[in-house]
């Protein structure tokens, strides 16, 4: 592929730009956006549209490990494409919501370096099945599935005139803003998020929910050993008190029957 034909990789930008818009995220969007998103012809859900941005991406930038697929020029290009479009959408770090942040911090990771390339082929392969294969749900996502790969990579060619084309910004003030959104997010947080549920979720998240349970196994036992010590006191004081109580008993019997 030409380093300088940006139709596929604007078409990735026009993704994000119709999540943004569909869930009206963004103040004054309409005027902010820098991409035709009616070219998304089909209604989507917000899921449905993320599903289709990480397949855009895989399409190109997706390889497996060990193998590159683009040049570092041709990443090169695409990063300054990508600071250039946060600066002229005037993106606030502060008004983005968790989510988008995440969304705009792994589409830098697949177009950054080789290495988001094998990362998101990785994702791909390790994508949960969502339902039961040969059933017509799981016939019905497939073609959906399918349809969004079509379309993102058909795009090339049909779209060429409206999406082979630069943004307008400057990539340093980009690049700063971008810079600030990634570091607002932990490594964690960074870390586990996908375009697509992982089939090691539930692992994870049973895993996290076992932790739970074993830290508050072992609150309630450091609760029962601190109360031990506070039991055996409160027994001997109880029982110095008994006998104390006995010797003045015993006492005062004494007393009284020797005055007999």
């Amino acid at each position: 592929m030409n380093n300088n034909d940006l139709t596929l990789f604007r078409m990735h930008i026009t993704w994000i730009e119709k999540y943004i818009e569909q869930q009206k995220l963004l103040d004054n969007w309409q005027e902010r956006k820098q991409t035709d998103t009616s070219l998304i012809l089909h209604e989507r859900t917000n899921e449905s549209i993320l599903e289709s941005l990480g397949i855009s991406l895989f399409i190109e930038f997706g390889t497996p490990k060990g193998k590159e697929k683009r040049s570092p020029a041709y990443l090169e290009i695409r990063k300054n494409e990508f600071y250039k479009w946060i600066d002229k959408t005037k993106i606030k770090p502060a008004e983005l919501p968790k989510k988008l942040k995440l969304i705009l911090v792994k589409f830098h990771e697949v177009i950054k370096d080789k290495e988001g390339g094998w990362k998101i082929f990785w994702e791909v392969e390790n994508s949960e099945d969502k339902y039961e294969p040969n059933s017509p749900e799981y016939e019905e996502e497939m073609k959906n599935m399918y349809s969004s790969f079509y379309e993102a990579y058909g795009s090339r060619e049909d779209w060429k005139g409206k999406l082979n084309k630069s943004f307008i910004g400057n990539s340093q003030q980009g690049k700063i803003t971008f810079e600030t959104i990634a570091n607002s997010l932990s490594d964690s947080e960074k870390e586990n998020f996908s375009f697509w549920p992982q089939k090691n979720s539930k692992e994870l998240k049973e895993s996290k929910i076992n932790e739970e349970q074993q830290e508050e196994t072992k609150t309630i036992e450091l609760a029962s050993e601190k109360e031990k010590p506070k039991n055996t006191k409160t027994i001997l004081i109880i029982g110095g008190i008994l006998i104390v109580s006995l010797v003045l008993i015993g006492g005062l019997f004494y007393y009284f029957k020797e005055e007999k």
